[in-house]
């Protein structure tokens, strides 16, 4: 069962990130993860509200294609407008893994 074990070692790995800080975010929660990145809840301690913060997966960042439809993936959610999806306010790369917020 490899793929059971790499989906563990992908939770742990999205695990770490609950209570650090990514720039002026921190850390609550682990929302839900897919096959490219994870989605955090963290409060924006500048703004003092709660904010999704979805990362790419850390194994895919070096690779450029997979950085590349990250992008395309946040600006397509920033053309849409409806109750139910929340829109990008952010798009930035930290040291190689970008991330929409």
């Amino acid at each position: 069962m490899p793929n059971e074990h790499n989906n563990n070692d992908r939770t742990a790995s999205a695990n770490f990130m609950v209570g650090r800080d990514v720039l002026h975010y921190k850390i609550v929660n682990l929302i839900g993860g897919g096959g490219m990145g994870q989605v955090y809840l963290a409060q924006d301690t500048k703004l003092e509200r709660l904010v999704a913060l979805k990362t790419l997966q850390t194994h895919l960042s070096s690779e450029a294609s997979f950085r590349q439809r990250f992008v395309v993936e946040a600006r397509a959610a920033a053309r849409l407008s409806h109750p139910n999806i929340c829109s990008p306010r952010n798009l930035r790369q930290i040291q190689t893994s970008p991330k929409i917020r």
